[in-house]
């Protein structure tokens, strides 16, 4: 086996550590006789032109060596999504299972099982309609164009690897309403504790427009908060507000997060579709998100930016991506830059 590839290291924020585990790992579908590498993320049909057509059962591995000065804290491995069914072992150990091709999971990785290197092995299955009796087949998974464009499986979106505290924001559900100005949050905690949470939100000039904290005595917690003179986000305007929240407990901050958002409104009233108050008219285009060397993974966060920039620069406000789910840096991009998305889910 080749030695084990750079990973980069970065901070996602001063509470949480990343190593991405994006690069070359270590591939053999069940139909091959040896090892070869694969890049992730992307489908395996998009790395072989032998497997383009391919269904069935892959492996992958990689090597990776974990940092001393995580030592102490809670390690997970997250993963963008894996189609469709994905078992995961670290050190010849089975740690989880996930079964959906679309969306994203992560494993806490127990403590024992830990080593200063360490084998990662993902099997990733892609039904077919052939598959044994008892077994998904392909008709009965989500799916989209991939019956007409050819199918898709393996790691196809990100994976990284995480190190964070024990006690930790575990989901965070923002929802914001205009034109009253509020915006109620919803925090579900790793576990139950007894602590606070503090936040700030600030404007699209990035100016502080709001803090303020609240008790969180178990796994939940829920918050209000209202701001005044708030701009509206439309296409022309793609005015974003941004909050940090972060998790206290006996005092020591543990865990912060950082998320952004819009205030809008869409209604259909007197025969108009409108937008915050107004009437509105969809400008739009089919959008299948297929990519010449990724298929449904897009290459790069600039190349998302440049496909959306001359979007708008034809005229449209709407993309419409169609019968799939896009990877998440798609929507993140038409947010910040200013476009609607008709998303339709799978089949």
């Amino acid at each position: 086996m080749n030695a084990p590839s750079r990973m980069s290291a970065q901070s996602a924020n001063p509470l949480r550590s990343i190593l991405s585990l994006d690069g070359a790992w270590q591939f053999r579908h069940e139909s091959d006789e040896s090892w070869r590498e694969a890049r992730v993320p992307a489908p395996w049909q998009a790395c072989f032109a032998d497997l383009a057509v391919s269904f069935g059962t892959a492996t992958y591995r990689r090597e990776f060596d974990l940092p001393a000065e995580w030592a102490g804290r809670e390690i997970v491995l997250c993963f963008g999504a894996v189609s469709e069914l994905a078992t995961v072992s670290l050190n010849g150990t089975g740690i989880g299972r996930h079964e959906g091709g679309y969306l994203p999971f992560e494993i806490v990785i127990p403590a024992d099982l830990l080593r200063t290197r360490n084998m990662l092995e993902v099997v990733a299955t892609l039904p077919d309609a052939h598959r044994a009796p008892g077994m998904a087949d392909f008709a009965e998974i989500p799916h989209g164009k991939q019956s007409w464009y050819g199918p898709q499986g393996g790691i196809w979106q990100s994976v990284r690897l995480e190190a964070r505290n024990t006690d930790h924001i575990a989901a965070l559900r923002l929802d914001p309403h205009w034109p009253e100005g509020r915006l109620d949050l919803r925090v579900r905690l790793s576990r139950a504790v007894s602590g606070t949470l503090r936040f700030e939100i600030t404007d699209p000039d990035h100016a502080v427009v709001h803090r303020g904290d609240f008790r969180v005595d178990g796994e939940t917690a829920e918050h209000t908060a209202t701001l005044s003179g708030i701009r509206p986000w439309s296409p022309d305007k793609p005015d974003l507000y941004r909050l940090r929240i972060s998790l206290a407990v006996d005092g020591n901050d543990v865990d912060v997060r950082e998320e952004s958002f819009g205030f809008r409104r869409f209604e259909a009233r007197d025969g108009y579709l409108r937008l915050n108050g107004e009437p509105f008219y969809l400008r739009g285009a089919l959008d299948q998100d297929y990519y010449p060397d990724g298929f449904g993974t897009p290459p790069s966060l600039e190349l998302l930016e440049d496909q959306l920039r001359k979007a708008k620069a034809m005229g449209l406000n709407c993309l419409r991506c169609h019968i799939k789910i896009p990877d998440p840096r798609y929507y993140e991009v038409a947010d910040r830059l200013g476009m609607l998305i008709w998303t339709e889910i799978p089949n």
